[in-house]
């Protein structure tokens, strides 16, 4: 994930966990620091570094999705770690259009979509068709 942690990103990150009342384990993908700071007492966050090993999480946050050319094969892999109706989050830096249109192309639906600074913390519900 691209070095993107700022305090406010952060806070928007949950805010997005907390509106969409995720219960469970957390993901978050290539960013130690962010997991650490989003640690609490009522979820368990998780820190993956590179390739996601196992699925079920009830929420997963990453980022890098701006700029990357297998943007599609990002999201797919990030969706099936999720459980379905469970959240992703996407913390970037980007054009807003572009954002929300790969995140609803991946298949993501009630996308919604704050900025953070120079941050966009885009987050969506995953359900399997």
């Amino acid at each position: 994930m691209v070095s993107l942690f700022t305090r406010h990103a952060a806070d928007e990150v949950r805010a997005a966990l907390d509106r969409a009342a995720v219960r469970g384990r957390v993901a978050v993908v290539d960013n130690q620091r962010l997991a650490r700071h989003l640690g609490g007492e009522d979820r368990e966050v998780v820190a993956v570094d590179g390739e996601l090993a196992e699925s079920g999480y009830a929420a997963l946050i990453a980022g890098g999705l701006a700029r990357a050319d297998d943007w599609e094969q990002r999201i797919t892999a990030w969706c099936r770690a999720v459980v379905p109706g469970g959240l992703v989050v996407l913390v970037d830096r980007g054009q807003a259009t572009e954002l929300s249109r790969r995140a609803l192309c991946g298949g993501l639906t009630a996308v919604e979509q704050r900025a953070a600074g120079r941050v966009l913390v885009t987050s969506g519900r995953w359900q399997p068709y």
